[in-house]
């Protein structure tokens, strides 16, 4: 399977002589990608953690990013990483969190779908965007006259 690098442990000596380098003696973990979800969810969620969403946040695989996008205590770095993101899921995701959403403009949250009235459709086909969320989708279908859209976002009134 897929795996990506999870963690390794520096060289204590060339740390302190200010050279980051891998320790020769500890062990190089690997995780497999499917198993980030649950390492993510298991991470604690207050500030001591931060760093490492942001760093997965960046990662190069769409799988581990996804499993950050549902963080709810995602930085406003790693928050404006994911809003940027070419895959489909991860967006669906974000948008789909709450406390993420939050954290961005409403430029930025109409950004997330691109014009792509079907992960409108995906995002919310069986939960309703918080109120902020739906006041912006709103004005921007008005703006757009998108037929599709605001059928859509009608139907989330029921």
């Amino acid at each position: 399977g897929e795996f990506a690098l999870g963690l390794v442990f520096l060289d204590d000596e060339a740390l302190s002589a200010g050279t980051a380098q891998a320790d020769a003696d500890s062990p190089l973990f690997t995780v497999p990608v499917e198993k980030f979800g649950t390492i993510v969810r298991k991470l604690p969620k207050d500030e001591s953690s931060e760093i490492f969403f942001e760093r997965l946040a960046a990662n190069g695989c769409a799988r581990v990013r996804e499993a950050v996008a549902d963080v709810g205590i995602l930085s406003k770095t790693a928050v404006e990483m994911l809003k940027n993101d070419l895959d489909y899921v991860v967006r669906l995701v974000l948008l789909r969190n709450e406390k993420a959403l939050a954290k961005l403009s409403a430029q930025d949250i109409i950004g997330l779908f691109r014009g792509d009235v079907c992960l409108l459709r995906a995002a919310y086909e069986f939960g309703k965007p918080d109120a902020r969320t739906l006041q912006i989708l709103r004005e921007e279908c008005r703006a757009t006259d998108d037929p599709g859209a605001a059928e859509f976002l009608e139907s989330l009134d029921d």
